[in-house]
């Protein structure tokens, strides 16, 4: 599960480089809930019941999810309204 949050990370890199920022930023948005999801849904409970899995790099993991993960609800164009898609907040 860490190899698919690095692949994850770098498939950001990827489109920060390659595409604009509007597709940079929604992309970023959808990679970061998805690694929150697969952290909440997947790591926790199998942590939970078996803590001897527990690594180091699961702490570095975690610390990195709040930064990639803009506000949801920013305002104004070009930002992602509450659907996560791009648009103007209403």
């Amino acid at each position: 599960m860490l190899s698919i949050g690095a692949q994850l990370n770098e498939s950001v890199r990827l489109v920060q480089t390659t595409e604009t920022e509007e597709i940079f930023q929604y992309y970023r948005l959808q990679v970061a809930m998805l690694m929150a999801t697969i952290q909440d849904k997947v790591m926790n409970p199998l942590y939970a019941e078996h803590p001897d899995l527990v690594q180091p790099e699961r702490d570095l993991v975690l610390s990195l999810i709040p930064a990639v993960l803009p506000p949801l609800f920013a305002r104004g164009s070009g930002s992602l309204n509450r659907s996560g898609r791009l648009g103007e907040f209403r």
